[in-house]
C-alpha cells in the first residue's frame, strides 16, 4: 500500500509521525483535534496535525502519556497501523 501512495522517488516513511503524516495526506488532510499526548504540541505543523489526527482516529497509539512520534516504526507497526487506516477509508 506504501508503493501506491508515495509519490515516485519518495522514502518509506521510517518513524510513527512520518506515517502518520503519509495517511493524514492520502486521507485528505482532515481537521486534527487535540490529541491527549504529552509530546504532541498544539502547534499547527503538518506532522502535529497529522499525529494528532492519527491518533483520534485510532490508527496510532501510545502509552505513559507519551505518543513517540519520533520512535521508529517496526513492520508490526506498520502493518497495524494500515490496517486501522484500511477500514476507516475502505468503507
Amino acid at each position: 500500500y506504501l508503493q501506491a501512495v508515495l509519490p515516485k522517488c519518495a522514502a518509506i516513511p521510517t518513524n510513527r509521525q512520518e506515517l502518520a503524516l503519509l495517511l493524514w495526506q492520502n486521507a485528505g488532510k482532515p481537521e486534527a483535534v487535540t490529541a491527549s499526548y504529552a509530546d504532541i504540541a498544539n502547534d499547527q505543523t503538518d506532522a502535529q496535525k497529522a499525529a494528532r489526527w492519527a491518533v483520534a482516529n485510532g490508527l496510532i497509539q501510545g502509552s505513559n502519556s507519551k505518543l513517540n512520534p519520533k520512535a521508529t516504526a517496526s513492520r508490526a507497526q506498520v502493518a497495524t497501523i494500515l490496517m486501522r487506516f484500511m477500514e476507516l477509508y475502505a468503507k
